[in-house]
């Protein structure tokens, strides 16, 4: 009983700290988070955890420069 208890405790933790993360921590930084916090846990445990929830953190793309204006050749407007 002791670990289903556990558990339950372990996802609500995993739940909150993504939410407040605003959906955007994975399970390595979840897991470092709950490490921090007193928790002994493999971010592993983490992933299945928020796999069994169908959480998943968002992407964030960095900017990438798609227009190259450092050129000779004349603009046609």
């Amino acid at each position: 009983m002791q670990t289903k208890k556990r558990k339950k405790k372990l996802a609500a933790q995993v739940k909150r700290i993504f939410v407040e993360s605003e959906k955007r921590y994975g399970s390595p930084k979840i897991t470092r988070i709950l490490n921090e916090n007193g928790w002994n846990v493999s971010q592993k445990t983490v992933t299945r955890i928020m796999s069994e929830n169908s959480l998943r953190s968002k992407t964030v793309k960095k900017y990438k420069a798609t227009t190259n204006s450092k050129h000779n050749y004349p603009v046609i407007c």
